[in-house]
């Protein structure tokens, strides 16, 4: 009880932070802004704030409006939303204040460029501000299906937009960087998504990922299987027959940043907090888990469509890359359910996308048309079929794994 007690007072000491910084950046907007031009993004901002800010460790009679969770899941869940991407405008907006901080401590690039000191400085500070928010705003669990789809929507919004864009805009308050490059979205896996995923499983008291389980599947045989299944698959995916050795790239820091950037943040968006939410949601039906697994590499592979707004994107190979993406995710799921080792499924999807970089070019499909097609179905199948395998042989160690990562007995 002690040890309950004292959690919920240090989470009332964050999110009491949470909400002076928040009213502090509204008051800087109200400031800064010419309210001739930017008045109504002043007012959203405003009411956003004043509407959906609510916290569960404020005592009610104090703060009545701050304190109670909306009825409906549904408005919960878009509270969520909301609130994320209003915390991301407020800090645009006291880019100033924040910049002027920077100057004084001598923080700041006026040009040139910057170095990775003020890389790490400027994470630090998006870290600094976001903690609050991570302690007080996260994610309800839900049970319907259509507030899960809704839900996940939100969480890959967030990875794919408001966290990449919050590093970018931090890294502008420490100065104008003069080149591109690619160190940003690794700040921001590290910085954001991480302890996005950790407070949310926290507060929904799932289970925290597990890095080094060894459990009953890291027998040799099975290591030398899934080592030749991984280098078939990886050798049809990438059409290594249309690559001979000699047009192989060399690995550079972008490659490996990317690699690293897409093994960590991707694992720990869709197989850990999205599997999370997905396991609970269908954990009443009878084939709950296989419905889950489904889903989450459903929005895996969905969310490689995004590459369809980049200009001159060949639409037949976003949609194998989505098909062969699709496959993956369910066998990553399987993985990750027999083993419980986190370390093991970002091992693989982080040497994958670097061995592809290097053998491609770009990391891409790179192959178009009916061929991409039939690659990427081919990909597929051997995936799902393996996928169907181990979870055939290891049905006990599944069931109670994934009871596990949602706390149901």
């Amino acid at each position: 009880m002690k040890t309950a007690n004292k959690d919920t007072k240090w989470l009332s000491i964050f999110q009491m932070i949470y909400l002076i910084e928040v009213v502090v950046l509204l008051i800087t907007m109200w400031v800064t802004t010419d309210k001739a031009i930017f008045l109504g993004n002043c007012i959203m901002c405003t009411g956003i704030a004043i509407f959906s800010m609510k916290f569960d460790t404020f005592q009610g009679k104090y703060l009545p409006i701050l304190t109670k969770k909306f009825k409906w899941t549904s408005l919960n869940v878009l509270n969520w939303f909301l609130q994320t991407l209003n915390l991301v405008f407020l800090l645009g907006y006291g880019a100033p204040v924040i910049k002027k901080f920077a100057s004084i401590l001598g923080l700041s690039v006026n040009s040139g460029g910057t170095s990775y000191f003020h890389y790490f400085i400027a994470a630090l500070v998006a870290g600094l501000l976001l903690i609050p928010y991570y302690l007080t705003v996260t994610l309800p669990k839900v049970e319907n299906v259509v507030l899960l789809f809704l839900e996940t929507l939100g969480i890959v919004s967030m990875y794919l937009i408001a966290f990449m864009a919050m590093v970018d805009m931090l890294i502008f308050y420490m100065g104008v960087p003069t080149d591109t490059i690619s160190e940003e979205p690794v700040i921001s896996v590290f910085f954001f998504v991480i302890p996005l995923v950790y407070a949310n499983l926290i507060k929904n008291k799932f289970s925290k990922p597990n890095w080094l389980s060894k459990g009953n599947f890291f027998s040799l045989k099975s290591i030398a299987i899934l080592t030749v299944f991984f280098i078939v698959i990886f050798m049809i995916d990438s059409a290594v027959w249309l690559h001979p050795m000699n047009t192989w790239k060399s690995v550079n820091l972008t490659n490996l940043f990317f690699s690293v950037r897409s093994g960590v943040g991707e694992e720990f968006i869709f197989r850990i907090l999205v599997f999370s939410f997905s396991l609970y949601a269908f954990k009443k039906y009878q084939h709950g888990v296989q419905y889950a697994v489904v889903f989450q590499a459903v929005i895996f592979g969905g969310m490689h469509l995004i590459n369809l707004l980049s200009p001159g994107t060949d639409l037949s190979a976003t949609i194998a890359s989505t098909i062969d993406a699709f496959g993956i995710g369910v066998l990553f799921a399987v993985l990750y359910l027999v083993t419980k080792n986190l370390t093991l499924i970002v091992g693989i999807h982080t040497i994958w996308d670097l061995l592809q970089s290097v053998v491609t070019g770009d990391g891409n499909m790179s192959v178009n048309g009916l061929a991409g097609f039939a690659i990427s179905l081919t990909v597929c199948l051997l995936c799902v079929g393996y996928s169907y395998f181990l979870f055939s042989r290891n049905k006990d160690q599944v069931a109670y794994n994934a009871n596990t990562l949602i706390n149901v007995d």
